[in-house]
């Protein structure tokens, strides 16, 4: 069989370099059988090789499978840390297990392999120690200033609370920043932060407790930069004359170390104490000062030589003068330590002879005074360097918002105050402590417009205008409408003044609230007396307790009513006169008895009070009260729900025309009456009531079986003829027991001696001077006046074609009863004289030389009446 050559190598030529060139060596067959031995020494090497990929494969899917092990039970670590510094450790002994563990887990690596992955460990070890050290640190700082910031937070809370008994722990938390292990620049940035917190707390802290204080210290604060203070962190420095503005010391007390003044600083190294705000240093100020005085030291001069002694390079002479030129108060003058204005004085005035620069208000020495025993009432200082200046403007705001609505509160309790003042004045008692002008402007909005404040202002002098009218308004109260119209008319302007409209105005007022009083008084006496006569008011409330007391009450209102002139004849307040009324029980079973029952509660005054409730009364009962008898009376009373009109029916069913001829009698019987009515002032209404209730009793006696004549004068009789004597247009009381004669005669006497400067002059021609005037009124009156029986019916009332008659005063001219009727017996007429003889006997004295037959039957004025 031919054998194909097989050529194991050829050379030939190949570009770049000479190459082997193959030539058969070996038959086909062996070729063959060489290639397949190849194969499968090939094959086995490749699985081979695939074996050992698979295994080195898994290895480092193993590797990474540890590595991510690891992390989590690094990061699992690292929740678990405490400090950060354990970490450490705790990282080195976590990676020795995971390593440990992946070679326990592949036993079957090579050695090759073994180093391979030894190598591979180390360097993730080195990256690992490297990671944990820096987080460690990194968490161990950071835990660090947490826990710094949670004791910031802790002493800024204290700070709210209590900012004295919160310094220590300020103090410690400072120390605590210094001796951390934290880098100085974290430090610093700790400890600023700290104090910016705090800053904001004690701002807080004194917004709440005195806003206004807050307000104060930040001028004084300003104040003190303007000196040359720094940031307000920084300790103060510089000439001595500024060093109590800095200081916030105004009086510039000398450091002592065992004084523990409320809100003193530390030791500054100027020689001075250092204060927390202006206000404390005020208060130790004062405080010192007081002590002083306590001592001995109690005059400016003994007080200034103490504190400044001329030892110590003082002027203390000059200083002493300052201060008594300031204060008003000599220099060798006792002195009161217990004086709050005193000693606010003379501090002030010291705090500006030791060169203090800010402005020490009222506020801040009322604080500082009300202090003197309870520093705690002073807000903490506010150390504004440690705020930003948007942080200041943010506390500022707060600030005067709190102090406007403090403000606005203090507004709404003055304006409380004013109407209890104004009441207090208005009733004619003093106001012990009115509001000042400063005051009441002072709770004005810190942005008011200038109308809001003019508002103010307006609102403040209407006040002060009723405060300079106590007096006058006390007057009007506590005294007649004579004295009180005096009181009035004492402060009217002459017109020059140069306040003339303040003083026109005031006068006005004044003017208003006479009138006012007078119209009450004389509109409610009663009423008003028991809302301002201690006595009535007195009166009044036992009244209401047992109304057995009524006489007293009548009797006290009386009595006041005659102090102060008040002319009203009403005795009750309307409110009880109205109870009254409501008392008296409108059933037909009551009786008049009942009726005179109440009015017997008030004993001898039971008539003026009887006479004041028929004035409120109805028509009915206006009658009743006002008839003495009895059975007419309840006749009237117990039928008054009977209509008028039935009653006339039931006459006229039995007799045709009755009621027409019983209004012809009573119209009759009642017609001199009705005169006396009529021709008064306001009588026609009474007269009304009268005609009414008169006319019904006459239809009612006709039911009795009376002809209308008999029963309209049994009518008339028990209404009112009984009651009174008639005189033309006059009217005479019975109850009064005087003689009708003598009261006329009386009356024609009074008018015949009227003078022309007795009256008020009637209208008459302008071209004529008054006094002809007055002697035509005169003549006027002497010829046509007539008398009327006044309203209370206790007199006469002179009117002229139906119009009053005034006297010279302006007031109505009227005569009592009682002395017309002695006037009457004194100049009695003919006619009364002739009566009087005939009807008393005429006793003969021989001793005397008897009697005229004129004197016998005239009398003594027997010429007088001739001549009339």
């Amino acid at each position: 069989m031919a054998r194909i050559p097989i050529y194991t190598s050829q050379v030939g030529i190949r570009a770049p370099s000479v190459s082997q060139i193959r030539t058969p060596t070996e038959t086909t067959d062996q070729q063959m059988l060489q290639g397949g031995i190849n194969s499968f020494v090939n094959a086995a090497e490749r699985l081979s090789q695939q074996q050992r990929a698979v295994k080195n494969t898994q290895y480092m899917t193993d590797f990474v499978n540890s590595q991510t092990a690891l992390s989590q039970s690094l990061n699992e670590a690292q929740q678990k840390s405490r400090t950060g510094i354990d970490y450490i450790p705790a990282t080195q002994e976590i990676f020795k297990q995971h390593q440990q563990q992946f070679f326990d887990n592949h036993p079957d690596l090579s050695e090759s392999e073994k180093q391979d992955y030894t190598l591979r460990w180390a360097q993730l070890q080195g990256q690992t120690e490297n990671q944990a050290i820096n987080w460690g640190q990194n968490q161990a700082k950071q835990i660090s200033v947490a826990n710094l910031n949670d004791s910031a937070s802790a002493v800024g809370n204290a700070i709210l609370q209590d900012p004295n008994s919160a310094k220590a722990l300020a103090v410690a938390h400072l120390q605590a920043i210094d001796q951390s292990d934290l880098d100085p620049a974290t430090k610093a940035e700790i400890a600023s932060r700290s104090r910016n917190m705090w800053a904001l707390s004690a701002a807080q802290y004194g917004i709440q407790k005195d806003a206004q204080h807050v307000i104060d210290q930040h001028g004084a604060f300003q104040a003190a930069q303007t000196a040359g203070a720094g940031d307000g962190s920084a300790m103060p420095s510089g000439s001595p004359s500024t060093l109590a503005t800095r200081n916030n010391n105004p009086l510039n007390i000398r450091f002592n170390q065992k004084n523990d003044w409320a809100g003193k600083g530390g030791d500054n190294g100027t020689g001075f104490e250092q204060f927390d705000t202006p206000d404390h240093g005020l208060r130790a100020g004062i405080k010192l000062i007081r002590n002083h005085i306590n001592n001995g030291n109690d005059t400016i001069s003994s007080l200034i030589n103490k504190w400044a002694p001329a030892g110590d390079n003082n002027d203390p002479v000059q200083y002493a003068q300052s201060v008594s030129q300031q204060t008003g108060i000599p220099v060798d003058a006792k002195l009161n330590p217990n004086d709050p204005q005193q000693m606010t004085a003379v501090a002030k005035a010291m705090a500006r002879q030791e060169g203090y620069g800010a402005p020490v208000s009222d506020s801040q020495l009322n604080r500082a005074w009300s202090s003197q025993n309870d520093p705690n009432q002073l807000a903490p200082g506010v150390p504004w360097g440690q705020l930003t200046p948007q942080q200041t403007n943010s506390v500022i705001n707060q600030a005067q918002a709190k102090v406007d609505q403090q403000n606005t509160q203090r507004r709404l309790l003055m304006q409380d105050q004013m109407k209890n003042d104004t009441a207090l004045i208005e009733a004619g008692n003093p106001v012990t402590n009115p509001i000042s002008h400063e005051q009441w402007m002072s709770t004005a909005p810190h942005d008011a417009t200038p109308e809001e404040l003019t508002i103010l202002d307006k609102q403040y002098q209407q006040y002060a205008l009723l405060n300079q009218l106590q007096p006058i308004y006390s007057d009007i109260n506590s005294k007649s409408a004579g004295e009180g119209l005096s009181a009035v008319q004492s402060i009217r302007p002459a017109g020059n003044e140069d306040d003339f409209g303040f003083r026109q105005q005031r006068y006005q007022q004044a003017v208003q609230k006479y009138q006012q009083v007078i119209g009450a008084r004389e509109k409610d006496p009663g009423g008003w007396l028991a809302q301002n006569s201690p006595q009535v008011q007195a009166a009044y409330q036992a009244y209401q307790q047992d109304p057995s007391q009524g006489a007293q009450l009548a009797q006290a209102i009386m009595v006041d009513k005659s102090r102060l002139g008040i002319k009203s004849k009403d005795v009750l307040p309307d409110a009880l006169a109205d109870g009254i009324l409501q008392e008296i029980d409108t059933s037909k079973e009551q009786s008049v008895t009942a009726i005179q029952n109440i009015a017997g509660q008030f004993g001898p005054y039971a008539d003026q009070v009887m006479q004041q409730v028929q004035k409120k009364a109805g028509p009915v009962l206006q009658v009743v009260m006002a008839t003495d008898n009895p059975r007419s009376a309840n006749t009237l009373w117990q039928n008054r729900n009977v209509k008028t009109g039935d009653i006339k029916d039931a006459i006229n069913t039995d007799n045709k025309g009755a009621s027409d001829n019983a209004d012809s009698e009573w119209a009759s019987q009642s017609k001199d009456f009705a005169t006396t009515m009529v021709n008064q002032p306001g009588g026609v209404g009474v007269w009304n009531n009268f005609n009414e209730q008169g006319r019904r009793l006459t239809y009612l006696n006709i039911q009795k079986g009376m002809s209308p004549g008999d029963a309209a004068k049994q009518a008339y009789q028990d209404v009112l003829g009984s009651q009174y004597q008639t005189q033309g247009s006059w009217r005479l009381p019975v109850k009064y027991g005087l003689d009708m004669s003598d009261v006329r005669d009386g009356a024609n006497h009074y008018l015949e001696n009227l003078k022309a400067d007795q009256i008020m002059p009637l209208q008459g021609d302008p071209r004529l001077g008054d006094e002809v005037n007055r002697q035509q009124s005169l003549s006027r009156i002497r010829d046509s006046a007539e008398w009327v029986t006044n309203a209370d019916e206790t007199g006469l009332l002179l009117t002229l074609n139906g119009l009053v008659v005034n006297g010279s005063n302006g007031a109505p001219i009227t005569a009592n009863f009682s002395d017309l009727s002695k006037a009457g017996q004194q100049n009695r007429g003919v006619l009364n004289s002739v009566g009087k003889f005939f009807s008393s006997p005429t006793r003969f004295d021989a001793s005397k030389g008897g009697m005229t037959p004129e004197r016998a039957l005239f009398g003594d004025n027997f010429q007088q009446g001739v001549q009339r």
